[in-house]
């Protein structure tokens, strides 16, 4: 999947939208062929997942309450405790929660983004 176009401009929901659909995406890319017990033999997939995660649960806290009020299909609150737990682990982090977040809850996340947000600069 390619990755989202993203907005001009930092302070807008709609660029934080794309950086959490970018995030969602590339781990999907990241997994794709892959298991949950690659995670246990590869750091480097490992890392990468958890970054993803982290960025996109901080790309959540900026979204505007307004903004993630009018829209409770997206699982806001999945995003930002998967970052927050994940920080909290430092390097001893839940590889069953960063599968379940690559495998499952981004995906679903990034369905209900991709009809929010207009790709390829369509608006």
């Amino acid at each position: 999947m390619p990755p989202a176009r993203l907005p001009e401009g930092g302070d807008t929901d709609e660029f934080r939208l794309g950086h959490i659909l970018d995030a969602a995406n590339t781990a999907a890319e990241f997994i794709e062929g892959r298991s949950r017990i690659d995670l246990d033999g590869d750091r480097q997939l490992a890392l990468a997942l958890c970054t993803l995660i982290e960025n996109a649960g901080e790309a959540t806290r900026h979204v505007s309450e307004a903004f993630r009020k009018a829209h409770p299909e997206v699982p806001w609150d999945t995003l930002m405790r998967a970052q927050e737990d994940l920080i909290a682990a430092l390097t001893d982090f839940d590889r069953d929660l960063v599968w379940e977040m690559a495998s499952e809850r981004l995906p679903e996340v990034a369905a209900a983004l991709e009809t929010l947000l207009p790709l390829d600069g369509a608006e």
